[in-house]
């Protein structure tokens, strides 16, 4: 499982004396373009036909050659692969080799280049939140924590024996007392999972609650949570606590979750292009984006998932473009790399900034990419996209 260490370090990643290799391999058995071993071979040998190593020095020739025998090394490994998809990066020079599984497939590709490439990776990462499930009714209750659609922790039970919420007595009687000590027993026990979910997020610092139950005790426990809590509840799900297996947990976790993502993402494109809009709060489009990106602008940053760009950029100011020319700051040649919107990623995070990609089907799909602002971004240039 990728941690926010291991981003970190590949976020890094930068060779100014050798290439790093970044690969993204789509391992699922049904795949429909073959066996992922033999699709790993054709992306060696795309890597070997693309680069030129006649022009590399001799160490950054020795560290590539070096790359490529350990990827190959790793064709057997992916014969049975443990997950659906796989990022690599590879530098000899730097003595890295980094395998991540994917909880999720990614289309097979390989960038050679001085800094890893790592946009598909954040896009797959920005679909998954941290976060916590509680599955309770009047009487037991039970905590999980979910990161990628697996179970992080292990589920921990508190309980305060509430059987039913009333019970018959002789007149009524006994049955108001019986009922109200039922009440102030679940109200203890929705107080004392409340003071669970608020410790745990407090050390944990999830994302999301999604809560779970039958649909009347989701909507009396609710009000027993801390304010801080309660503002990431991401919905509610109706399932039953004491028939339910792990399997029915995690579907409905999943779906709660997506559902979620997709109206997010929705209320994120509105608010973009309402931001756009004279450009006040936020820009469209590639070239405006980069404006933007390169006057340290940027806030939030929309890339719609799967979207890719070859541009350039300049290493001495890490000046961002569509054409590799003289960089307009420093007049310094500038580099060709494959895919300029993964630049632009990796320097919205570096500035401070926010990275969100987009998979739902909104506007932003005609637009590529858009930023909300920090301040207004002068045109910079004559292009639009």
């Amino acid at each position: 499982m990728i941690t926010k260490t291991t981003l970190d370090r590949v976020l890094n990643l930068h060779s100014p004396v050798a290439p790093i290799l970044s690969v993204y391999l789509d391992t699922h058995p049904n795949s429909p373009h073959g066996p992922a071993k033999l699709r790993l071979k054709n992306l060696i040998k795309q890597a070997k036909e693309a680069t030129p190593v006649e022009d590399l020095e001799h160490d950054a020739k020795s560290s590539f050659r070096q790359d490529l025998e350990k990827l190959e090394a790793l064709e057997e490994q992916l014969v049975t692969p443990q997950a659906p998809g796989y990022a690599i990066f590879a530098c000899s020079a730097l003595d890295v080799l980094e395998v991540l599984p994917l909880p999720r497939r990614v289309r097979d590709r390989i960038v050679v280049d001085s800094d890893a490439y790592v946009r598909p990776m954040l896009a797959i990462l920005d679909e998954y939140r941290r976060y916590c499930a509680v599955v309770l009714d009047r009487r037991q209750a039970a905590i999980y924590e979910f990161y990628m659609g697996e179970l992080l922790d292990t589920e921990i039970r508190i309980s305060e024996g509430v059987r039913k919420k009333n019970f018959a007595g002789y007149y009524g009687l006994k049955e108001h007392n019986v009922r109200n000590h039922a009440e102030e027993v679940a109200h203890r026990h929705y107080r004392a999972v409340a003071a669970a979910l608020f410790d745990r997020f407090k050390a944990h610092h999830y994302d999301l609650l999604l809560i779970g139950g039958h649909e009347e005790t989701n909507e009396e426990f609710q009000q027993f949570l801390h304010p801080y809590v309660r503002e990431r509840v991401a919905g509610t799900f109706t399932i039953d606590p004491s028939t339910m297996t792990m399997g029915e947990l995690k579907e409905a976790c999943a779906r709660l979750e997506r559902e979620f993502e997709e109206a997010e993402e929705r209320q994120l494109v509105q608010q973009l292009l309402d931001g756009a809009v004279h450009e006040r709060r936020a820009v469209l489009g590639i070239q405006r984006t980069l404006d933007a990106a390169n006057a340290a602008a940027i806030g939030t940053l929309l890339i719609q998932d799967g979207v890719t760009r070859p541009g350039a950029i300049c290493d001495n100011c890490g000046h961002l473009a569509l054409e590799a020319t003289a960089c307009p700051n420093c007049q310094t040649p500038m580099r060709e790399v494959p895919d300029v919107l993964d630049e632009l990623a990796e320097d919205t995070i570096n500035e401070g900034g926010s990275v969100e990609h987009i998979r739902s089907e909104t506007q932003l799909k005609e637009h590529g990419v858009g930023a909300m602002i920090r301040f207004p971004v002068p045109v910079l240039s004559q292009a639009s996209s």
